[in-house]
């Protein structure tokens, strides 16, 4: 006999304790620019045959659109089933679509025919995108970690992590650190909209209880749109500055970039010429082309010092207190961060 399921609400979709996997059944495409955190691409058109079903739809009729979607999808039914069912947990998956019709509920179909438990997604993605930006806009404490470049500001972030802290990585998730020098590697970033998701997910996670760490950021990182509802949180919440002495900071950023490429740290360079100065990014160029990184380091964090601490003193946020990083191991360092959380939260 063909197997059940349910239809849930976004919540319930994504509830914590449910293990079964999620799966996207729309365009590779589609997935590719958003998807829910940890969805896997099973899609019933491929980005071509999406477009030919949608054009027949528009330009033809539904029901043509209909049949040339049957003929499409008509071969790959077996390849559902045989992705799907090693998959499952205790015989269950989860499937969604952009909206929650047609194509959810065709996979629905197919799995229940070959008795696999399946829980669509009312709403479908579209509804998990309005829960996003609804959770972003949440009213909960945030303690936001500042500091100026080369502070190891996402170390801390982890460290906080490690030793039981409610924090997020935001430049971990957005595959960029956040400056000029901040994807030497040039790592692909998430689209803004991935990254959204992705933060609320690492937010649904997290308790009520305590506050949230983040790093201090602007409004993007790299080529990624912080969501302005998180922005705001940044800019409003109470910040404690992490310090380490110069010499601290430039052999960190010593590690972070030494086996940068030199062409692409020139580059960088060239990035911030019109702030930095002509002379100066002349002196790292040379400082790069001898291998002596720690002069090119002290000559870039003349502009984000001062660029920094403008716009501390701009922002005018509450400093809840600071914290001197050097000589500490990271236990050490959470330790003494989380003392400056409120006491109930500790």
């Amino acid at each position: 006999m063909p197997a059940g399921g349910q239809t849930l609400n976004v919540r319930e979709f994504l509830r914590a304790d449910d293990r079964s996997p999620i799966f996207d059944v729309r365009s590779p495409g589609e997935h590719e620019h958003g998807h829910i955190s940890g969805a896997l691409s099973l899609p019933i058109f491929d980005d071509q045959e999406r477009a030919r079903v949608g054009t027949a739809f528009k330009q033809q009729s539904p029901e043509d659109a209909f049949e040339i979607g049957l003929e499409v999808t008509g071969p790959k039914l077996a390849s559902f089933v045989r992705t799907a069912r090693p998959l499952a947990v205790d015989n269950r998956v989860r499937v969604h679509c952009w909206r929650g019709g047609l194509r959810s509920n065709a996979m629905a179909w197919l799995f229940r025919q070959a008795g696999i438990e399946v829980d669509l997604l009312h709403g479908g993605y579209k509804a998990y995108r309005t829960e996003v930006l609804r959770s972003l806009r949440e009213d909960r404490q945030f303690l936001v970690l500042g500091g100026m470049t080369g502070s190891g500001k996402t170390d801390a972030i982890l460290a906080l992590k490690s030793n039981g802290a409610q924090a997020i990585d935001l430049e971990g998730l957005a595959g960029h650190k956040g400056s000029a020098f901040g994807n030497l590697a040039l790592t692909p970033q998430p689209t803004s909209e991935q990254f959204s998701n992705d933060v609320h997910h690492e937010l649904a996670r997290l308790g009520d209880e305590a506050p949230v760490w983040l790093e201090d950021e602007s409004s993007s990182i790299g080529r990624v749109q912080v969501p302005p509802e998180l922005v705001e949180r940044i800019r409003n919440a109470p910040i404690v500055l992490l310090e380490r002495t110069d010499d601290d900071r430039v052999a960190r950023l010593c590690v972070d970039y030494g086996d940068a490429d030199h062409v692409r740290l020139k580059d960088a360079f060239d990035r911030i010429r019109k702030k930095l100065g002509g002379q100066n990014v002349q002196a790292a160029h040379a400082a790069i082309d001898e291998d002596d990184l720690a002069t090119a380091t002290r000559i870039a964090l003349v502009y984000y010092d001062k660029y920094y601490q403008r716009d501390l003193e701009r922002r005018a946020r509450p400093v809840r207190g600071t914290v001197q990083g050097s000589g500490l191991d990271q236990a050490e360092l959470a330790r003494a961060l989380r003392a400056h959380e409120p006491a109930h939260a500790v």
